[in-house]
């Protein structure tokens, strides 16, 4: 059985950044799922006390005061209730406005015209404006890449200097995207609805 062997070109950097979104992926999966047990559990706990208040106040004919004391231990786990809820709709906020870049990268590759290199890509933490570079076979290969640039939905401009067309063959290029975040974002939803 052949072993096999996978190549990562990715700067270190970028590969941190990359665990790094895994990681925080992975936590906020798992602070939902706590908070969602969390809150299932103050539900099925104050079932309980609701149900062993009645059947206490019926079966021993508890007095007023514990009756009180009963309403007020429930008035206070729907307190709580409340406060987990509130913890689980933070939690939920934090990953509504988060551009999965991986699905937008996805599909820039997949229009690179042959024998076009990519060296570097560059995004800022705006999430606004991405730039990268790299070396074309030809000019014809650079005007037909940024045609398809903007052809991308996510893409509002290509800014290209005039520098990238002054070599003839194998020329570097830069192109910056600026990009529309919303598309970016209905990409990245898109995305997450595809993955189990």
């Amino acid at each position: 059985m052949k072993k096999v062997r996978h190549l990562n070109l990715l700067p270190q950097d970028r590969r941190k950044d990359l665990r790094r979104e895994v990681l925080i992926s992975a936590a906020n999966r798992f602070l939902r799922s706590v908070l969602l047990g969390l809150g299932i559990m103050t539900v099925a706990a104050v079932g309980a006390i609701i149900v062993t208040g009645t059947l206490s106040v019926t079966a021993s004919g508890l007095a007023d005061s514990e009756l009180i004391n009963q309403v007020k231990l429930y008035n206070d786990l729907g307190a709580e209730i409340n406060e987990q809820n509130e913890r689980l709709e933070l939690v939920n906020s934090l990953d509504k406005d988060r551009v999965l870049w991986s699905e937008a990268l996805t599909s820039l590759l997949g229009i690179v015209p042959p024998d076009t290199t990519i060296e570097t890509i560059r995004g800022q933490t705006d999430q606004t404006k991405l730039l990268f570079e790299g070396v074309a076979p030809t000019r014809t290969s650079l005007v037909i890449f940024r045609e398809r640039l903007l052809a991308l939905p996510w893409v509002v401009e290509v800014e290209a200097p005039g520098s990238n067309l002054l070599s003839r063959d194998n020329p570097r290029y830069i192109f910056t995207l600026f990009v529309n975040k919303e598309e970016l974002l209905k990409l990245s939803r898109n995305g997450k609805e595809d993955k189990p």
